[in-house]
């Protein structure tokens, strides 16, 4: 070393290094060190070279030390970043990805490793905006715009996920990953013939890709053909996975083979590691099918009818939904579902429709493993620990205040119908929110009825009555809503204070679905006068009190925006959602009561919670502020 210069040994470090002779560059780096121990260069290239053998802790240590003597070093701060996410820590990693394109504009490797940290994060959508910046310094990388293809699907943006994995495959048309990402979103698009074509060539290319072997059986599946072959491969390269278990099963079951679909369901649960009851097979049978062929009491309340509303909204227009008949039933020996009360019968039937406020897709795991194409229903329902000998009426419900206030409480106009009823005990769940029980006073149940059921406990009935509901989820009934706001009204009286508030939602203690920039939100509406309302912070009473003399709701997404049932006709409502979560439920709602109604789709940014639905986001204030003016008629 003694006839070396500084610059001469790094260089000679650096040609090993590039080599792959990791030891003699090593050697020579803590030569350099030797003579000078900070050196910034030989600190950073030491601790890559320990990065590159799993030493990630150590690497992690070295580049710190050489930031510290040189703070304008974007390549240390990407590889720290590199170090620092293999340990696991890439909320740090990040903010080093972020100072090394801070100091080196446009820096591709930077770009690259900042996008991938943050969808691994659960933030595609910030990931989606860095792989675009990425692509601006390599244009022609295909596994660039495979990875944004990934995280534009995470974020439900699917033609512009279809549109970059096809431009990877210009660019690479062997490229087997994006070829199963590209058949995956296929499927996710309800296109499966050309899904399960694209997913076979892939195949072809790569064979051993588990997922898209499974989104292959999903596809096929979706065709009516025999997925047994397709789940048979996906579980042999993957033996310990689950979801290649319940692929078995749900092939097994579709072809009638119901003893070997069982067999699956205890295999997919011993390799998740949990137990599972025994698996049955229940038949869907409409009610007034199952009450004619016992000769049980069915009788219509509403006829079934189709309604068009005109929401006023660029998103939804015009919408024309069918309305389902309405009934009051007895089943007699029935079994109650823990997982979200659906109604079974000791014979093997599961009665469904108009007793479930949501569709068939939502009927899962625990309790529902799947459906088959001709309406058999695989089931894995405890046995009951709880039965009600007395002669009862189910009303149900759930934990969520809007499904509650908007769907479940719409038995409470049958019952209102069939006043034979009236001094039977109410069976409800155990989950209900204090609120909704309060209206349920209002609405002709009293407290005094009300039996709670045991929460997580399969019940069985001696003789159940079973209202239905009035609508399917989203899709308003306007007898109930007409029903709902006169009752309300009787109970509760006209608001007594401030006609024309204004009032924005705001939801602080949410686990999902939050507005992460709800502080800018706010600034920007408060010219306007709006005032932030928590409804949980409130009686019953006085939320329906302070809809009731609203001029203008801004809400984004949750439970609470149910309250715009009991807001006035003259009333605006502005909607901040996510792409996750775009549904007409409110634009319907806010038509039948005549409402002026706007729905602003925002960016998903993380998801907490565990639907697809759950996503945090953001919507620009300037949007929203333009939406207000627009419903207020300015």
């Amino acid at each position: 070393m003694v006839e070396m210069t500084v610059d001469e040994a790094l260089s000679l470090a650096l040609r090993h290094h590039q080599a792959g002779d990791l030891a003699t560059a090593e050697s020579l780096y803590r030569a350099v060190l030797g003579a000078l121990p900070h050196q910034p260069d030989a600190l950073h290239l030491l601790g890559v070279a320990a990065q590159q053998q799993g030493r990630a802790e150590e690497a992690a240590a070295l580049i710190a030390q050489a930031l510290q003597h040189r703070s304008a070093f974007p390549e240390a701060h990407n590889n720290r970043g590199n170090a620092l996410r293999d340990l696991g820590r890439r909320d740090e990693a990040a903010a080093h990805y972020r100072a090394a394109i801070d100091q080196r504009p446009g820096y591709a490797r930077a770009l690259r490793n900042l996008a991938d940290t943050l969808y691994d994060l659960g933030r595609p959508g910030e990931a989606a905006g860095h792989y675009r910046d990425a692509l601006a310094a390599e244009p022609a990388a295909a596994d660039l715009r495979n990875n944004l293809g990934n995280a534009l699907r995470a974020v439900n943006d699917g033609p512009a996920a279809l549109a970059a994995f096809r431009t990877a495959l210009c660019l690479q048309p062997d490229f087997a990953e994006a070829l199963g990402n590209l058949g995956t979103a296929l499927v996710d698009e309800e296109d499966p013939e050309r899904a399960a074509a694209t997913l076979a060539r892939a195949l072809r290319l790569r064979p051993d890709m588990p997922a898209a072997r499974l989104a292959r059986v999903a596809a096929l599946r979706s065709l009516g053909r025999d997925t047994d072959a397709e789940a048979r491969a996906a579980l042999a390269l993957t033996p310990g996975e689950p979801r290649a278990a319940d692929a078995r099963l749900r092939a097994a079951f579709d072809r009638g083979d119901d003893a070997t679909a069982a067999l699956w369901h205890q295999r997919a649960a011993w390799l998740a590691g949990r137990a599972a009851e025994p698996a049955r097979t229940l038949r869907i049978t409409p009610v007034s099918a199952w009450c004619a062929a016992h000769a049980l009491p069915y009788r219509t309340i509403l006829p079934a009818r189709a309604r068009t509303v005109a929401t006023g909204s660029p998103t939804w227009g015009a919408l024309t939904y069918d309305l389902p008949e309405s009934f009051l039933a007895r089943v007699d020996d029935a079994v109650l579902i823990p997982s979200n009360l659906s109604v079974a019968t000791a014979g093997g039937a599961l009665l469904l429709d108009g007793l479930h406020a949501y569709s068939r897709r939502s009927l899962g795991a625990p309790h529902f493993l799947h459906e088959s194409p001709d309406g058999r229903m695989l089931a894995a329902i405890p046995e009951p620990t709880a039965r009600i000998d007395d002669e009862a009426i189910l009303l149900g419900g759930d934990g969520n205040f809007a499904h509650g206030v908007l769907d479940w409480l719409s038995r409470t106009l049958i019952l209102d119908r069939c006043p034979e009823l009236a001094g039977l005990p109410v069976l409800v769940a155990s989950t209900l929110r204090p609120g909704v029980l309060e209206l349920l006073a209002a609405l002709g149940v009293a407290p005094d009825r009300l039996v709670r059921l045991p929460p997580g406990a399969t019940v069985s009935c001696r003789r159940l009555w079973v209202p239905s509901l009035t609508h399917h989820f989203q899709y308003m009934a306007p007898e109930y809503l007409d029903f709902l706001r006169a009752r309300v009204a009787a109970a509760y009286g006209a608001p007594a204070a401030r006609p024309g508030r204004r009032l924005y939602l705001s939801r602080p203690a949410a686990g999902h679905r939050a507005l992460l920039n709800e502080a800018a939100v706010l600034a920007a509406l408060r010219p306007f006068g709006v005032e932030p309302l928590r409804p949980e912070d409130l009686s019953m009473a006085e939320q329906i009190g302070r809809f009731a003399e609203a001029e203008l709701i801004v809400m984004p997404v949750g439970g609470g925006s149910a309250g715009i049932a009991f807001a006035p006709p003259t009333a605006g409502v502005v909607e901040l959602t996510h792409a996750r979560c775009v549904l007409p439920q409110y634009g319907i709602l806010a038509a039948l009561l005549g409402q002026r109604y706007e729905q602003l789709v925002g960016t998903p940014v993380v998801n907490r919670g565990t639907l697809n639905f759950d996503w945090d986001f953001t919507v620009p204030p300037e949007e929203v502020i333009a939406a207000v003016e627009r419903v207020l008629g300015r």
